[in-house]
C-alpha cells in the first residue's frame, strides 16, 4: 500500500499492529482459518514526491514488488489501478517505469465472487474494479478532499460550497496570511486542485456535451491557466517556491498551529485524525466543508491478490473478500477515520450512526469528478504519465518557467497524437499525404514503362521482372510514412507488420538476384544456353519461395504472438504511433544479418564483375543497399537537428524517407527510361537484335542484351574497347544506318550484319526463330577458322569488338 498521509500514519501504524496481534478469521473452501495480516508501506518514500523523477522512483519499486511473490496481495489507489492502460500502450511505461501493464499479474476474480458478495459496495465503485469486463479488484476504501478551518467570525459565517475558489480568494478571508493552504509537495495535490477550479470555473465542464478537453488546448485555454496560476499567486501569501513544496504536515500546522493560513485542504479520512488533534490541544473547534460547489476529486482504494504468489488461490480470495467486507470496512472507518465504500444513498445507519453523521452528508452531496476520466479519451495517453508529469508542467508554469503555449501542447499531446492533433492537419497533407501520392504515381509510371521496354537491351540485361518487384518494393517503402498514419489498433498493427516484412523482402532480395544473374551470364564458363539464362525460372521460382516463407512467419507471428500498437514519445514533446511485438529485438538482429548479407554478397559479385559493372551501373545496386542501411541513422540524425520543433522533425523525417525511396526507384532505371521515351525506335523489340556464333555448335545463337561471357577454350567475350581495327565495327548504338562488318581470314567469306531493316537481318533472324534450321559460318565445319593460334586471336578480337558495342 502506499505510505499514509503524515495525519492519518499514526492511525495506520497502530491498526498495522493490532492486525499483528490478531488473526481474522476467514471462510474458505477447506473450512474456518485464522490469517495473520500485515500490511506494510515505504516508509522511506520521498516527500515532497510533486516531481516526475520522484513520481518514477515510487513507481518503480512499486512495480517491482507487484513482480515479485514478496507481497500476497496489495492496496492501490484508483488513480494507479488501471492507470497504465489506455486504448494504445505507451512506451513511456515500458521505458520510463520499466515494466508495462501491472495488472497482467493481478488474480482474475470475475468467476470467483459473485454479484451478491459486492452488494454492500456503492455501483460506481464496482465499475472501478472492472477492466474491459473482468474483475481484478475489491473496493478497499474512499477518500475525497475537504476543506477545514478554525470556527472563527471571518469564515463561520461564509457557505464555501456556494462559492467559487477565486471568490474565497477574493473575500481576503486570509488577512494578509496564506489563504489557502496546500501540500502542494505530496502527489496529486496540485493537479487534484487544478482540476476542481476548473469543474468549478466551468461548472462541470468534463461531463457536458461539448469536447471538454477543449478547455486545455483551445481558445479559452491562455485565460484559464493564466487565471489558475494568478489564484495559486493570491492564495499563498508567501514566496510562492517555498508555498508550491509545501508538506502535508507543514499546510497542517500552517493553519492550526501557526496561524499562517486560514483554510487547510485535507482529505475527508483525516476527519478523525484533525478532530482528535484539536480536542487534545484544546483549539477551536473546526468546521469542514467540501470545497466550493461540491466538486471534488475522489480517490478509492482497492485490493489485488498477486497472481505470483505461493499461498493458496481461493485462501486469497476470500482474506480479500473479507478484508473488504461490510464488518472490516466499519472496523477500520471506528480505528483510522477511513471511509467505507458503501452505498449511501441506500440506508447506512451502520456508519451514519455513529460520528461519521456529517461525512455521511458530504457523501451525499458530493459531486464527485473522476479524474482520470477528465483525461481520457480514444487516443489518449495513460493516467500514469499525466499522473507523473502534468503536476510538475503546472509546478513550472506557476514559477514562470513554462509559458502558457508549452503548457497547452502538454494537454494538447495528452488527447491527440502528433497526426491527429488540429494544429498539424497542413504538415500533414503536405509532409506526408501529397509526398506519398506524387512517389506512388511516380514509381507506377516507372514500373509501367519498364513492363513496356522489358525486352529492350537497355532493360532487359536488368532482368525487367525482378526490376518491377523491386519498385514495388521501393513504392512500400516510401508509402511508409502514409500507411504507418493508420495504426491506431492492434489488427492495423499486425497488418502493418505483415506490410514491412513484404517490403523489406520486395526491396534487398531481388537487387541481391539481379546482381546474381548478371555475375552468372558474365563469367559463365560452360556453353549454357544463354536464351535460358536470360529467361531463367529458377531465380524467380527460388525468390517465390523466400518470398512465401517468410511472408507466412510474419503472418503465424501475428496469430501466435503478441504484436499491437504502442505509442511512442511523451506529451512533453508528442506521442505517435507504431507497432511492437514479443521478438522485436530479436527480429531486429536476423533482419541486420540479412541486410549485411545482401550487402556483402552483391559487393563481392559486383566487386569480380571488374570493368563491366562501371558501364552497366552494377555499383548502384550496392549503394542502395549501403544507403538503405544507413539511412535509418541519417533520420535519426535529421530528428535530432531539429528536436526543438517536435512537429518538423517528425514531419521532416518522413518526407525525407520518401524522397530517398523514391530516389532509388529513380537510380534504378530512370535514365534508361528516359532515354527509351525520348527514342522510341530503340525500343522496338525487332531492333538491336544480335546473332553470336556459338562455338561448340558452329550454330547462330540470339543475344538479346548487352553481356559478355565466356565461351569454349576459354575466349572471352569482354567490354574492354579494342585499341585496333576499331574501323572494321561500327558502334551499333541503335542508329538505322549502322551495321556490323565482320571479315575473317577467308577473304572469300564474309558476313555483314545490319539493324532490323536490313533483309539480310532478317533472313538470319528467321534462320534462327526456326529451330530446324542450322546455318554455318562460311558453310563449312571443317574448315576450322579457330585451329589455330592467329584465327584464335582474331576470334577473340571480334568477339571483343562485338560485346564492346551492346549498349
Amino acid at each position: 500500500m502506499g505510505k499514509p498521509d503524515a495525519l492519518n500514519e499514526a492511525k495506520w501504524n497502530n491498526y498495522i499492529t493490532y492486525l499483528d496481534q490478531n488473526d481474522i478469521l476467514v471462510n474458505s473452501k477447506t473450512g474456518a482459518n485464522n490469517v495473520k495480516i500485515h500490511f506494510s508501506y515505504d516508509t522511506k518514500e520521498p516527500i515532497p514526491n510533486n516531481s516526475k523523477e520522484k513520481y518514477v522512483e515510487v513507481m518503480k519499486n512499486m512495480l517491482k514488488s507487484i513482480g515479485s511473490d514478496s507481497y500476497d496481495m496489495f492496496i492501490f489507489d484508483e488513480k494507479f489501478l488501471y492507470s497504465d492502460a489506455p486504448n494504445i500502450q505507451s512506451e513511456f511505461i515500458r521505458s520510463t517505469i520499466e515494466s508495462n501493464l501491472p495488472q497482467g499479474n493481478f488474480v482474475d476474480l470475475t468467476s470467483d465472487i459473485s454479484k451478491e458478495d459486492l452488494s454492500h459496495h456503492s455501483e460506481d465503485l464496482l465499475n472501478k474494479s472492472y477492466l474491459n469486463g473482468h474483475l481484478y479488484a475489491l473496493p478497499f476504501e474512499l477518500d475525497f478532499d475537504l476543506l477545514y478551518y478554525p470556527n472563527n467570525i471571518n469564515l463561520s459565517k461564509l457557505d464555501l460550497e456556494t462559492l467559487s475558489w477565486e471568490e474565497i480568494i477574493d473575500k481576503n478571508i486570509g488577512n494578509g496570511k496564506s489563504t489557502l493552504s496546500v501540500a502542494f509537495g505530496e502527489k496529486d495535490e496540485l493537479l487534484d486542485l487544478f482540476i476542481e477550479y476548473t469543474e468549478t470555473k466551468y461548472d462541470n465542464f468534463y461531463n457536458n456535451e461539448n469536447d471538454h478537453f477543449d478547455l486545455f488546448y483551445g481558445e479559452k485555454s491562455t485565460e484559464l491557466f493564466n487565471s489558475f496560476k494568478e489564484f495559486i499567486k493570491k492564495s499563498s501569501g508567501k514566496d510562492i517556491k517555498e508555498y508550491l513544496s509545501t508538506t502535508y504536515i507543514d499546510a497542517y500546522n500552517s493553519v492550526f498551529s501557526k496561524n499562517e493560513g486560514a483554510i487547510f485542504k485535507g482529505k475527508a479520512s483525516n476527519y478523525n485524525s484533525i478532530a482528535q488533534l484539536n480536542n487534545a490541544n484544546q483549539a477551536v473547534s473546526i468546521l469542514a466543508s467540501l470545497p466550493p460547489k461540491n466538486y471534488d476529486v475522489t480517490n478509492a482504494k482497492f485490493i489485488v491478490i498477486n497472481k505470483k504468489s505461493k499461498i493458496d488461490k481461493n485462501l486469497l480470495i476470500e482474506t480479500a473478500k473479507t478484508l473488504t467486507s461490510r464488518e472490516m470496512q466499519l472496523q477500520r472507518s471506528e480505528m483510522i477515520g477511513s471511509i467505507p465504500t458503501f452505498n449511501f444513498k441506500s440506508n447506512n445507519e451502520d456508519y451514519c450512526k455513529t460520528n461519521s453523521s456529517e461525512i455521511c452528508e458530504f457523501i451525499k452531496k458530493i459531486k464527485p469528478v473522476d479524474i482520470k476520466k477528465v483525461f481520457d479519451s480514444r487516443e489518449s495517453t495513460s493516467f500514469m504519465e499525466v499522473r507523473s508529469t502534468v503536476p510538475e508542467v503546472l509546478l513550472k508554469f506557476i514559477l514562470d518557467e513554462y509559458n502558457v503555449k508549452y503548457v497547452t501542447n502538454v494537454f494538447s499531446n495528452i488527447k491527440f497524437l502528433i497526426l491527429d492533433k488540429p494544429e498539424n492537419w497542413g504538415y500533414l497533407v503536405f509532409g506526408t499525404y501529397l509526398p506519398f501520392v506524387l512517389s506512388f504515381a511516380f514509381i507506377s509510371t516507372m514500373m509501367y514503362y519498364t513492363y513496356k521496354f522489358r525486352n529492350s537491351p537497355h532493360i532487359k540485361y536488368l532482368s525487367p521482372g525482378f526490376c518491377i518487384i523491386i519498385l514495388v518494393g521501393l513504392v512500400m517503402n516510401s508509402s511508409i510514412p502514409f500507411v504507418h498514419t493508420f495504426i491506431k489498433n492492434n489488427a492495423l498493427a499486425q497488418f502493418n507488420y505483415v506490410y514491412d516484412t513484404i517490403n523489406t523482402i520486395l526491396f534487398f532480395l531481388p537487387m541481391l538476384f539481379v546482381t546474381y544473374r548478371i555475375y552468372s551470364i558474365y563469367n559463365n564458363t560452360t556453353n549454357y544456353n544463354l536464351g535460358e539464362k536470360l529467361n531463367n525460372k529458377s531465380l524467380y521460382t527460388l525468390f517465390g519461395i523466400i518470398f512465401t516463407i517468410w511472408t507466412g512467419y510474419s503472418i503465424l507471428v501475428c496469430i501466435f504472438t503478441d504484436v499491437y500498437v504502442e505509442v511512442g514519445g511523451d506529451i512533453l514533446d508528442c506521442r505517435r504511433t507504431y507497432y511492437n511485438f514479443v521478438f522485436d529485438n530479436e527480429e531486429r538482429i536476423i533482419y541486420r544479418i540479412y541486410y549485411i548479407l545482401c550487402i556483402v554478397l552483391t559487393c563481392i559479385m559486383v566487386a569480380r564483375l571488374g570493368i563491366v559493372k562501371k558501364r552497366y551501373g552494377e555499383f548502384k545496386f550496392a549503394y542502395m543497399m549501403i544507403f538503405a542501411l544507413i539511412f535509418e541513422h541519417i533520420n535519426a540524425f535529421v530528428v535530432f537537428l531539429l528536436e526543438d520543433d517536435s512537429t518538423l522533425s517528425f514531419f521532416g523525417s518522413n518526407l525525407l524517407l520518401t524522397l530517398v525511396y523514391t530516389s532509388f526507384a529513380y537510380t534504378l532505371l530512370g535514365n534508361k527510361l528516359i532515354y527509351l521515351i525520348r527514342h522510341p525506335e530503340e525500343a522496338n523489340t525487332t531492333r538491336n537484335k544480335i546473332t553470336c556464333y556459338d562455338f561448340s555448335s558452329d550454330t547462330f545463337q540470339y543475344v538479346g542484351n548487352s553481356y559478355t561471357f565466356k565461351g569454349s577454350n576459354n575466349s572471352k567475350f569482354n567490354s574492354d574497347k579494342s585499341r585496333t581495327n576499331k574501323s572494321q565495327l561500327s558502334s551499333f548504338n541503335g542508329d538505322t544506318n549502322s551495321g556490323i562488318n565482320m571479315s575473317y581470314n577467308n577473304p572469300n567469306s564474309s558476313a555483314t550484319y545490319k539493324n532490323s531493316n536490313s533483309s539480310m537481318y532478317s533472313l538470319m533472324n528467321k534462320n534462327y526463330e526456326n529451330p530446324n534450321v542450322t546455318t554455318s559460318m562460311f558453310g563449312n565445319r571443317q574448315n576450322n577458322l579457330f585451329n589455330n593460334n592467329s584465327e584464335q586471336k582474331d576470334s577473340d578480337f571480334y568477339r571483343s569488338q562485338l560485346i564492346n558495342n551492346l549498349k
